[in-house]
């Protein structure tokens, strides 16, 4: 008799996060949402039948606490919140109503702590549900409870972490089709300066008509790939062997490269279709050709 996979710990946390968010949705429901947000993830789903006995042993595991308690205002006696985050927890809760949902305790405390990031009341209300249910996920399995996988995965999207995991970048979140972008012009213009002036004389720059990067127009993503890609390929082996000329050339073929790719990504944004699986359908990986210039070696 063969042996059942081994279920790794990100997507047993993932079963669990799912199983404990609201138990009135049934564990067929639950397992055919867990494949599609397990196979977005680059992991292979376990069978329908090992979803559902771990879906079934979260619920019943489930450490009690008294945050998981319905909220109202009578529960800020024993479990207060900020008096300015009040507003914010009171139209996420009259949401929750409207669609069924008794907004627990713990919920209403993680609206509370992210309300300034988010002023859009759904979109709060799905944030806020996110951590409320990685908390909740953590204790039943007796993790300790690290929110820097999702703050990362809520600023990072797709794009931006799968090119941060190439070129080494230390710590990356999963990426997000619904990440924040929080960053204004003038530091997008910074992040850009700060990887192209050490590469070349500024004034050889401008005599070989290298336009600004603002000038494109990209978005935040977009522009903090394309610092990633350019400090990556000026530590290739045969960067500082280059000439002036050919640096301008490699810059504006990575310029070209980018705006092809968070084209095609305009096309579907904030659809399901940018999740990991489909992510490398529709962008290429990374600028090959580039990399070998600079001395890279491609497996």
């Amino acid at each position: 008799m063969s042996r059942a996979a081994r279920i790794s710990k990100e997507v047993r946390t993932a079963i669990w996060d799912e199983a404990l968010k609201d138990r009135s949705i049934s564990r067929l429901a639950v397992a055919a949402k867990l494949k599609s947000i397990i196979e977005g993830m680059g992991e292979r789903s376990p069978k329908t039948d090992t979803l559902l006995k771990e879906i079934s042993k979260a619920r019943n595991q489930q450490i009690p606490d008294s945050e998981d308690q319905p909220w109202s205002f009578g529960t800020l006696k024993e479990h207060p919140l900020a008096p300015d985050a009040l507003p914010h927890v009171h139209r996420v809760w009259r949401y929750s109503l409207a669609n069924g949902y008794l907004m627990t305790i713990r919920h209403a405390r993680w609206v509370a702590q992210l309300h300034c990031l988010e002023s859009n009341t759904i979109t709060l209300w799905e944030l806020a549900l996110v951590y409320a249910s990685r908390e909740q996920t953590c204790a039943s399995l007796r993790q300790p409870f690290d929110t820097l996988e999702l703050d990362t995965s809520m600023m990072q999207g797709v794009w931006e972490s799968e090119t941060a995991k190439y070129v080494g970048r230390p710590y990356v979140g999963r990426g997000s089709s619904n990440h924040f972008n929080v960053l204004d012009e003038d530091t997008l213009r910074e992040i850009v300066s700060e990887a192209e002036e050490p590469l070349f004389d500024k004034s050889f720059a401008e005599d070989a008509m290298l336009m600004p990067f603002g000038t494109l127009g990209l978005a935040e993503e977009a522009t903090i790939v394309y610092s990633l890609w350019l400090k990556h390929i000026q530590k290739g082996p045969h960067w500082q062997q280059l000439k002036d000329k050919k640096k301008v050339t490699i810059i504006t073929e990575l310029r070209y490269w980018i705006q092809q790719q968070a084209n095609a990504l305009a096309n579907v944004l904030g659809s399901e279709v940018r999740m990991f699986k489909d992510f490398r359908a529709i962008v290429e990986g990374r600028p090959i050709e580039l990399l070998k210039i600079v001395g890279y070696e491609e497996e």
